[in-house]
């Protein structure tokens, strides 16, 4: 096991077979793009993606560890997707920490960020609704990085830390575009819903 400072926080590599909860999303993908970098794995991708959505959420996650392990030489990345009718908290903690235990990981990484600060998220036009996350999200409060087996490393940083995190490890204009936030259009960014105001607010930029 080893620790890696990532400057506002640090990440923490456990030995043995490690476990990422990603969704194709920037923050999942910044937190596997460390992992990769520094874990030799192997490293299980546990990816959920929904019928209504065509499993395309599929597709992106694709892209985004083709382009991971292109980065970081490291092909030791194992993706399992996972189709359900729909996508919610309870289905994707269950189904994550099953996997988890089935392919004997010592660690599941999960990429939870704050929301951005009160003030500047009632500039948004759009509501956040994500249910029972949203008390680890609190900006206002602080949230703990380890809950029994799952690692959230980046709990106390918002979205503006993770957009610091690509700059500082040179893959914003790699990484970066090939990520994909959005939960209103599966295929291209709205630039209406909250997620994309998120991303716009952090990045600059969809």
């Amino acid at each position: 096991m080893k620790t890696v400072d990532l400057g506002k926080s640090n990440l923490t590599i456990y030995d043995g077979p490690i476990g990422v909860r990603a969704s194709g999303g920037a923050d999942s993908s910044i937190l596997l793009y460390y992992v990769a970098l520094h874990h030799p794995g192997p490293i299980f991708v546990y990816n959920l993606s929904e019928k209504e959505n065509e499993y395309l959420e599929e597709g992106h996650m694709i892209r985004v560890v083709d382009k991971i392990r292109e980065l970081t030489t490291n092909t030791n990345i194992i993706i399992k997707h996972f189709r359900v009718p729909k996508k919610d908290i309870e289905v994707l903690v269950d189904i994550t920490n099953t996997a988890a235990k089935e392919d004997n990981v010592t660690m599941l990484y999960s990429s939870i960020t704050k929301r951005p600060p009160m003030e500047l998220e009632k500039t948004f036009k759009s509501v956040f609704n994500e249910g029972n996350p949203s008390r680890f999200r609190d900006p206002d409060s602080a949230a703990p990085t380890l809950y029994d087996k799952t690692y959230m490393p980046f709990a106390n940083l918002n979205k503006r830390d993770i957009s610091d995190l690509y700059t500082n490890a040179g893959v914003i204009d790699t990484l970066f575009p090939v990520t994909f936030s959005c939960v209103a259009d599966i295929r291209t960014h709205c630039k209406k819903c909250w997620w994309c105001e998120e991303r716009i607010w952090a990045f600059g930029k969809v």
